[in-house]
This record gives C-alpha cells, sequence and structure tokens, in this order.
C-alpha cells in the first residue's frame, strides 16, 4: 500500500502541470513582436504592433519536472499486460534536490512602433512563477522507511525541500536601435509590482537512525518569507476583484528589472544573438509574514517499558513538550527582497538562402539558487512577411531531449502565433519530464522600409 501511495504521488507530479523556462521556439521566431521576450534586439517586421488582453495577446503557460518521467515510475510488463512500480529506477535517477516548476506569461497589453532604424514599445504582463524543490532524501525515506538498508545508519537528508512562489504585474518599456548595418542593440526597462510571494530562503532538515539503538535524531532549522498569502490559505478571507485592483494600487512591493540584447551579423550569412532577461529584484513589505525557525537536534530514544506502565501520562506529556519546543516557530514582519528569474541566451545563425537558416543556441539561468543550462539546434524559415515556421531540438541539463515546433501566419493585419517547446510530451507523454504551450493574436500594420527593400532585392 506505501509504495502504491508514493507512486501515485510521482505520477500526480508528473502530471500536475502545464512553459518551460527555456522558450527556444519564440527566440528563433524572430517574425513576431512578442519574440522580443527573449531577446529585446529582435526587430519587428510591421511598423506598428497592437496586443491586448482578452482577444489578442501573447499566453504561456507550461511546467517542466527535473526528478523523473512517468515511465521512470511505471514500466509495462508484456507479459501479463500490466503495469510494474519502478520506484528504484526513478530514485536512482534523481540528484539531491529536484524540482518542479509551474510558470505563466499573460500579455495583458502590449504596443510596438518600429522605423527604419529604431523600436519602441510598451508592454503590461502578469507573470507567476512557481517552484516546489523537492529533495531525494525524503522520498527515500517514504519508501524505504527508516530502517532499510538504504537509510538506516545514514542522516536522510531533506535539505533544500521547500516551496518558491511569485507573482506579480509587469510594466516593460522596451526600445531597440540600429547601428550601422550590422548592429542592433535593445533594452527593456521593467516596473515591478509585486502582487503574492512565498520564499523559502533556508530550509535544511533530517533524519539519523542509528543504526544499533534505533534512537531516532532529528535536526533541522529553517525561514520562509511571505507576503499578501493569507487568500491562498485562509478560508475567511474573502476577496473580490475591486480589493484585488484596489491592493494592486496601493501595493508597496516594487521592483525593477531589466532586459538586454544584442543582434550582429558577422558576415552576410551569420548572425550572433545575445541577451540577458529578467535581472532584478522585487522588495515585499506589503502584509509580510517571516516564518524562522531556530537550528535545533531532537534526540528520541524512545518509551521506558516499564515507566509507561507506572504512568503513561507523563511519557506522552514529555514527549508532547518536546515536539512543541521541536515545532516551535517563530513570527516577525520584516520586509525582504526576491531576485527575479534571470536567464541569458547566446546564439549564432546561418542563412542557407533568403528565406531558409539554421541556428544553435545557448541557454543558461540561474533559479531559486540552481543552475540550468540547455542548447538548442534549429532550422528556421521565413516567407516575406505572412508566414514564419521553426522547428528545434533542444537537449536539457536534467538528461532530456525534446522537439519544438512553432508557426506564425498573418493575414492582412492581423497574425496568429502557435508554438511548443515540448512536441515529445504530446506524442509520448510518460517519457517526458515537461510540457508547454504559447499562443497568441496581435494585430500588426504596415512594413518597416527596410524589411521591404530587402524582399525586392531578394526576390
Amino acid at each position: 500500500m506505501k509504495q502504491i501511495i508514493l507512486a501515485l504521488g510521482f505520477i500526480l507530479t508528473c502530471f500536475s502541470g502545464l512553459y518551460a523556462q527555456s522558450n527556444f521556439t519564440l527566440y528563433n521566431m524572430d517574425n513576431i513582436v512578442q519574440g522580443q521576450y527573449e531577446n529585446p534586439a529582435f526587430r519587428s517586421k510591421a511598423k506598428v504592433g497592437l496586443s491586448f488582453a482578452p482577444f489578442s495577446n501573447l499566453i504561456q503557460i507550461g511546467a517542466s519536472n527535473s526528478g523523473f518521467s512517468i515511465e521512470d515510475v511505471l514500466e509495462s510488463n508484456n507479459a501479463n499486460d500490466s503495469l510494474n512500480l519502478t520506484i528504484d529506477k526513478a530514485l536512482s535517477q534523481m540528484k539531491a534536490v529536484n524540482y518542479f516548476d509551474i510558470d505563466m506569461r499573460n500579455e495583458l497589453f502590449a504596443f510596438h512602433f518600429t522605423n527604419e532604424k529604431s523600436t519602441y514599445g510598451v508592454t503590461i504582463n502578469h507573470v507567476l512563477h512557481s517552484n516546489f524543490n523537492y529533495p531525494k532524501g525524503l522520498l527515500e525515506l517514504v519508501y524505504y522507511g527508516n530502517g532499510g538498508e538504504e537509510t538506516i545508519g545514514k542522516r536522510a537528508s531533506f535539505d533544500g525541500l521547500g516551496y518558491n512562489m511569485m507573482s506579480y504585474l509587469e510594466f516593460g518599456f522596451v526600445w531597440n536601435r540600429k547601428f550601422g548595418e550590422k548592429l542592433v542593440v535593445g533594452a527593456k526597462v521593467k516596473y515591478l509590482k509585486g502582487v503574492a510571494n512565498v520564499q523559502t530562503a533556508n530550509s535544511n532538515f533530517g533524519l539519523y537512525t542509528d543504526a544499533k539503538t534505533f534512537d531516532l535524531t532529528v535536526d533541522g532549522e529553517a525561514l520562509v518569507n511571505t507576503s499578501n498569502t493569507a487568500a491562498f490559505y485562509n478560508d475567511s478571507v474573502a476577496i473580490d476583484n475591486r480589493q484585488v485592483r484596489s491592493a494592486i494600487k496601493s501595493s508597496r512591493n516594487n521592483g525593477i528589472a531589466i532586459d538586454l540584447g544584442l543582434t550582429y551579423d558577422l558576415t552576410d550569412k551569420i548572425q550572433l544573438t545575445g541577451s540577458l532577461i529578467d535581472f532584478g529584484q522585487i522588495k515585499w513589505k506589503d502584509n509580510v509574514t517571516n516564518y524562522s525557525i531556530e537550528k535545533f537536534a531532537f534526540k528520541y530514544d524512545g518509551i521506558d517499558l516499564e515507566q509507561f506502565l507506572e504512568d503513561s501520562t507523563a511519557i506522552f506529556d514529555k514527549m508532547l513538550d518536546s515536539l512543541e519546543q521541536l515545532a516551535n516557530i517563530n513570527e516577525t514582519a520584516n520586509a525582504y527582497k526576491t531576485k527575479t528569474y534571470s536567464r541569458f541566451y547566446v546564439g549564432a545563425n546561418y542563412d542557407v538562402s533568403n528565406i531558409f537558416n539554421v541556428g544553435l543556441t545557448w541557454y543558461n539561468s540561474l533559479s531559486y539558487d540552481q543552475y540550468r543550462t540547455a542548447v538548442n539546434l534549429s532550422a528556421n524559415l521565413r516567407v516575406k512577411y505572412w508566414l514564419s515556421m521553426t522547428a528545434n531540438y533542444g537537449i536539457y541539463n536534467y538528461g532530456k531531449s525534446n522537439l519544438g515546433l512553432g508557426v506564425s501566419v498573418r493575414l492582412a493585419t492581423f497574425q496568429i502565433y502557435a508554438m511548443t517547446n515540448s512536441m515529445f510530451a504530446l506524442i509520448n507523454p510518460q517519457s517526458q519530464r515537461s510540457v508547454d504551450v504559447s499562443v497568441g493574436m496581435s494585430f500588426q500594420i504596415g512594413k518597416v522600409k527596410e524589411d521591404k527593400k530587402k524582399l525586392v532585392q531578394e526576390d
């Protein structure tokens, strides 16, 4: 039964989310202005771009799980047409600390104006990042128990266990400019308005079982900061839309972030690109609660049977007193800061023809003290103004690869696009650790003169 419950937990974690942070497909689709979310130096092909919710806007949603996939937990048994639990296999592939992320971006408004030299734009987005870190040691304890060969006589480490969540409104002002015929430099300054936050600033817990006496020693310390989270766990807190709007307007959770980017035509056929995205922080001041547990170590050496028979009440009172001290949580209300999810891309593209190019892109990020990297190969097609397609193959640091596809079509002034970085999740979901989708619509008006001349030359 214990194995079945744990397996269900594994499977639910695989399925419980839907935007991997590395959006290679959007980075390679330079025919839509939303590509500036990944590199502000990318130039729009239209003079004017307009998007606004809920009629025409970008929506991104997705999730990734670094620890395991469904096929790591369940294995087909062709002999009797059944499924076998393979939790040992899943545990053997995990790192000391693994993560499960859910991310979302909802574009509320976007306006861009582009001329022969420069682009100017304004964007408003709601951004949500959610991260759950789960240590391998915790799952090993649940699966093997504290008396198993894998755990007894060793400290079962729960270090790094924690949840992080950041929800904020992003008001962005983007600019890019051509310098000569080869270089484009772009920047975006973003004012951030924090909506709600949970930050596990420190989390170190462990359980040691003595191999001879079976005495238990629990140790730990923690610091968790929160802002505006009462509505998530307190049913008595009733909030309507007007209260939400009022709270956001009066919010003191302010922050700033920047995006930087460039493109450089090394030759007539080779273009280099690079960008730094979401480098900044938010200071949280509204409805702040800090929960801290000072460093402790508690040893439980069992119950003396003779004392228990004489006075069991005293024994239990002593245990409860010890547990109360163990769970002594201090609450304060000190403002704190959180970094935004920073990442950067470095890429190169080679023009095979006037409408087709191939590219190589390298991605890096540091999120919640976890370094993540990936590399991507892409093939990209652009037919004048009306059609853009990309196919890319990405290899990620947790040992899995995936296929990305994207397409955008412009009909007169209306452009529609859809993309994903995880086609394998649609084809063979049980083998994948991430899934995402991005869809959107926008109004695109006019054509930039320089592109118009280029297309005439290409024809």
